[in-house]
């Protein structure tokens, strides 16, 4: 699926089944700038007029607790033991047929608006034969990344433990990168300390 398909619904998967165990507190719980973690990504996503599901496992009952979800969905991953790739297989096979999919770890949750707003206007007009947006920082892919309805069905064929640039590397002619000043795209956060850096 192309360029005939640049307007395809699509939904943000938001990752946030994590253990956080070096955080010391659940990373959807987070406060960044007065606001929740997941929370501000939700709101992200609402603004953008992006509907959006979060997997959740570790933590789950306390952030559903924490958390005003809307009108998002909620997908449990029953292994989150199995790390990020477990999360986002349960992600991408969550998915409505022909949905593109946003996949946004909750740890990259200070990406800015205009961020990704903009990758929102480089998904629209992505050229033919383009699967996969992602956004680039000092010559660095980072968070969220765009993939299609195709790439997502690959994505939810991943074998364990396999990450997702696995798809994403399969075919470098298939990937648009869009630069961005926005240093938080590959900044993710996995100690106190890094929220202050």
């Amino acid at each position: 699926m192309t360029r005939d398909h640049a307007m395809d619904s699509t939904r943000v998967a938001v990752l946030a089944a994590g253990r956080s165990s070096r955080m010391g507190a659940p990373k959807p719980l987070i406060v960044i700038d007065g606001e929740r973690a997941l929370q501000r990504v939700l709101r992200l996503a609402r603004e953008q007029r992006l509907s959006a599901c979060v997997v959740l496992g570790f933590h789950a009952e306390r952030v559903r607790a924490e958390i005003d979800f809307g009108d998002a969905a909620i997908v449990v991953n029953p292994d989150p033991d199995g790390g990020q790739s477990s999360s986002v297989r349960c992600a991408a096979r969550a998915l409505a047929r022909g949905e593109a999919l946003l996949l946004w770890p909750v740890d990259h949750a200070r990406v800015a608006a205009t961020t990704l707003a903009a990758l929102r206007t480089a998904w629209a007009a992505r050229p033919p034969g383009t699967e996969i947006v992602l956004p680039s920082h000092d010559g660095r892919r980072g968070h969220p990344a765009w993939f299609s309805p195709l790439a997502a069905a690959e994505l939810a064929e991943l074998p364990d433990g396999a990450p997702a640039h696995r798809v994403v590397r399969r075919d470098p002619a298939r990937v648009l990168h869009v630069v961005v000043a926005d240093r938080m795209v590959v900044a993710d956060f996995d100690r106190p300390e890094d929220l202050r850096a």
